[in-house]
């Protein structure tokens, strides 16, 4: 507990932490002697990488992110979440997969969740009349 007491004194969530450390350590697994950047790193856009830099140069303070970006702590907890999101969602070994492709745009906000689920259900009505 004396960790999370420090943690909470640098005011740095433990569970992002946490999260972040997971990810790191299980794509390090994934990742093949040549050094080949793992998969997921592919789908984050520049702001993304920006913000994931911030996020580790200020230590994982949302507090601290807040005041560099200048938005609540709310705003950049939601934004981190989002990170974390696609990061999960690009993780997997797999080859993007057209529903993996539309939940990123609904990650984004470039579709809204509603038209995002609306896409992967019709793909996947059409996927079944297919094999049928």
């Amino acid at each position: 507990d004396l960790l999370n007491l420090i943690f909470k004194y640098f005011y740095l969530d433990f569970n992002i932490i946490k999260v972040i450390i997971n990810i790191v350590e299980g794509n390090r697994r994934k990742i093949n002697t040549m050094n080949q950047k793992p998969q997921w790193l592919f789908a984050l856009d520049e702001e993304d990488i920006e913000f994931l830099k911030n996020f580790v140069l200020h230590s994982g303070s949302l507090k601290e992110m807040a005041n560099v970006y200048d938005s609540s702590y709310p705003t950049i907890r939601l934004k981190l979440d989002r990170l974390i999101q696609k990061i999960q969602l690009n993780d997997k070994e797999d080859p993007e997969t057209f529903q993996t492709f539309i939940r990123g745009l609904a990650l984004d906000e470039k579709v809204d969740i509603e038209t995002a689920k609306l896409i992967i259900s019709k793909h996947e009505e059409s996927v079944r009349d297919e094999v049928s």
